[in-house]
């Protein structure tokens, strides 16, 4: 599925995402304090789809449970490293569906790479200090298939 595809969906579009199930509720723009803007596509059960358009990327993120800290720049997770790689913030310029995120707040996020490829994501929202947790990896449009 292409990110054009993606960011048309329908509320309660039913995806999967390397073969496993994402019900999809809802999406925000994010528009970064750094430059260009991304989108968050969020899933029922709190997992979440980035994309960059400008950049052609997709990340697929599954929420974690726990509470992760950093530590000297780096995240142990799962038994695997995860160092810094980037970090941004930004105000949520649109949003839609069933989620959390609301129009005008802000979020900082940021990225911790495996040698592996993977990544550990850790989203703030600036206006409650709430942080999520997130484990995921970079996918391809091939990856996205339509469940219905």
């Amino acid at each position: 599925m292409t990110i054009d595809e993606l960011l048309r969906l329908a509320p309660d579009a039913a995806l999967t995402v390397l073969n496993k199930p994402f019900a999809y509720a809802g999406k925000c723009v994010l528009a970064l304090d750094g430059d260009g803007e991304r989108q968050w596509l969020f899933e029922e059960d709190g997992g979440m789809l980035a994309l960059s358009p400008a950049d052609d990327e997709i990340l697929f993120f599954e929420a974690v449970d726990e509470t992760l800290e950093p530590e000297d720049g780096m995240i142990l997770f799962r038994g695997k490293e995860f160092e810094f790689s980037y970090e941004d913030a930004g105000a949520v310029t649109a949003a839609e569906g069933a989620i959390e995120a609301e129009e005008e707040d802000r979020y900082g996020f940021s990225d911790y790479e495996s040698d592996a490829g993977g990544v550990v994501r850790l989203v703030t929202n600036e206006n409650t200090g709430e942080t999520h947790s997130y484990v995921g990896m970079t996918v391809v449009e091939d990856d996205i298939l339509n469940a219905e």
